[in-house]
């Protein structure tokens, strides 16, 4: 079970009328390991302090003061031995406002960064700010990343203004698959449409969009992480209230976060990040719900984890693993109401060292076994994919191969370290196409 936020912090700092009480308030009252918030003084300066204390701050406490009658029920921590409709927890964007102004002023007990691993609650991520809006790390992104809170703050309390109750629901899924006998499957490969260079994978809001996670979710989303999941955590607060419930995930398990609106533009990318200003998320909102599908899986770190290094990514062993859980992350429950379609790229491949084509083609194996009707892959900067996945993807697709067959190549231990490996595949299928995998 969660720990229920403290209380008194909202009731004390909402007297706060400038950026020194505040900062008292929060380290003297709240749930910290930090010794000063200059991240958020930071990006005060830059949203407006006036606003903030005159109309937000009394706002954000007035919401986190509401736990009591919004959650009724205790919290309860959803780990991998939860089953059925307990996997599932669904909050109004109303609660999720309270459980996040709570984090904002760092009311959650034993939930930061240095202490949230207890007995009572094993391999929970912390929930507090605390470590975003301190001094150390890398100031920059979480400066940036505490002005888009203040965007989404701002936008919920004009719209509570204009009487708006925040109804909507939110909806997060700890979602568990068998893998399937992938050299037994008869289903075709499914289309790639790859994007152009640089395209953002949040910009396509209509697709089932994948998290490139951390086992445990948001990673460093409220600390100093900068890169894709990071991000659009940032940009998507709500989706940070899977931080208060799920510990991290296992190998055959992918968190489905649904309904979660953005609030706030990025600009930048990792030390670069900036807060661009709000924005107006326009997904259409289709029986009471926001169409919007995040699939959370986490990928394998070979930043000097294991003894072949990255070599070992092209072993059976590890490239099953990765298999599994991206058809954990693809076959959403049909409950759910999900698009078809697949918003993916270059997933663990950035700091966790992994092949991004690689990688690409087991997403692509896994997407196909799960039922999905095709692909969109934004390769980002990455040109060899740019180039030559859409004509590896059309060339197999148009011989008929199927998941059993690209799986038993990529399952077969015979992928050489150094080599492309859509060079391999274009090899080892006798595609015949030219100038692969420079």
């Amino acid at each position: 079970m969660v720990a229920a936020p403290v209380l008194k912090v909202a009731e004390h700092a909402r007297g706060a009328t400038n950026w020194g009480s505040l900062e008292k308030t929060i380290l003297k009252n709240g749930c910290t390991q930090v010794r000063d918030l200059q991240c958020l003084h930071m990006a005060l300066d830059k949203f407006g302090e006036d606003l903030f204390f005159t109309t937000l701050l009394p706002f954000i406490c007035d919401e986190a003061a509401s736990y009591a009658y919004l959650f009724s029920d205790p919290i309860f921590v959803i780990d991998e031995r939860a089953s059925g409709p307990s996997r599932t927890v669904e909050w109004s964007q109303r609660q999720c406002l309270c459980i996040l102004c709570n984090a904002f002023l760092c009311a959650w007990p034993g939930r930061t960064s240095d202490n949230c691993n207890s007995v009572e609650q094993p391999d929970l991520p912390s929930i507090n700010f605390d470590e975003m809006m301190h001094s150390q790390g890398n100031a920059g992104a979480q400066v940036a990343k505490c002005e888009m809170f203040l965007h989404y703050v701002a936008k919920q309390h004009q719209r509570v203004q204009n009487g708006d109750l925040l109804v909507r629901p939110v909806t997060f899924v700890r979602s568990q698959r068998k893998a399937p006998n992938w050299q037994a499957s008869q289903a075709p490969l499914c289309p790639i449409t790859v994007r152009p260079l640089h395209e953002s994978i949040d910009a396509a809001k209509d697709l089932l969009r994948v998290d490139f996670a951390n086992e445990s979710v948001g990673g460093a989303s409220i600390a100093y992480g900068c890169v894709q999941e990071e991000i659009m955590f940032a940009c998507h607060p709500e989706l940070n209230c899977a931080r208060l419930i799920f510990p991290r995930m296992r190998e055959n398990e992918a968190f489905i976060l649904c309904g979660a609106e953005q609030f706030a533009e990025p600009a930048g990318y990792a030390f670069s990040l900036t807060c661009a200003g709000p924005y107006e998320d326009k997904s259409p909102v289709v029986n009471g719900r926001l169409r919007s599908f995040v699939t959370a899986i986490d990928a394998m770190d070979y930043r000097g984890h294991h003894a072949q290094g990255t070599n070992g990514q092209y072993s059976r062993s590890f490239v099953d693993r990765e298999l599994q859980k991206a058809f954990a992350g693809f076959a959403v429950p049909k409950t759910l109401d999900a698009p078809s379609t697949l918003g993916t790229g270059n997933w663990g491949a950035g700091a966790f060292l992994g092949d991004a084509s690689l990688k690409a083609l087991v997403q692509w194996a896994a997407a196909s076994e799960a039922g999905l009707l095709d692909i969109h892959y934004f390769p980002f900067d990455n040109e060899v994919l740019h180039r030559d996945l859409q004509r590896i993807s059309e060339s197999l697709i148009a011989r008929g191969t199927t998941v059993r067959a690209l799986c038993a190549w990529l399952l077969n231990g015979s992928m050489q370290p150094g080599v492309p490996v859509l060079k391999q595949v274009n090899d080892a299928f006798q595609l015949g196409l030219e100038e692969l995998g420079a």
